[in-house]
């Protein structure tokens, strides 16, 4: 998908602008000038407590993620189909149960 860059005319009138020094600047490619409120934002402390956690932390195993890119590669990822049905079904048990 190609995202064309925003035009003049459009960034001109539809971007958001900020106020700095006694000068109206616009922000990111708006030229026109607008009347800017501030607003202070606080998190939640649960926002809080998810910051917390380790970024380091990894998602994903990366090792099992090179290996099937290798094999991918290589031309020699088999995909189980018993592995996929087994997992499909657990993921459809464990949505029921949270509905009921």
């Amino acid at each position: 998908m190609k995202i064309n860059p925003l035009s003049e005319a459009y960034a001109a009138t539809s971007l958001p602008t900020t106020k700095t020094e006694g000068k109206v600047e616009a922000v990111g490619y708006g030229k026109s000038p607008a009347k800017v409120n501030s607003l202070v934002v606080s998190l939640s402390n649960a926002v809080q407590s998810m910051a917390k956690i380790d970024s380091s932390a990894a998602v994903m195993n990366m090792v099992k993620v090179e290996s099937i890119r290798s094999e991918f590669q290589k031309g020699t990822f088999r995909v189980n189909p018993e592995v996929i049905a087994d997992r499909l079904l657990g993921e459809t048990r464990e949505q029921l149960r949270r509905q009921a």
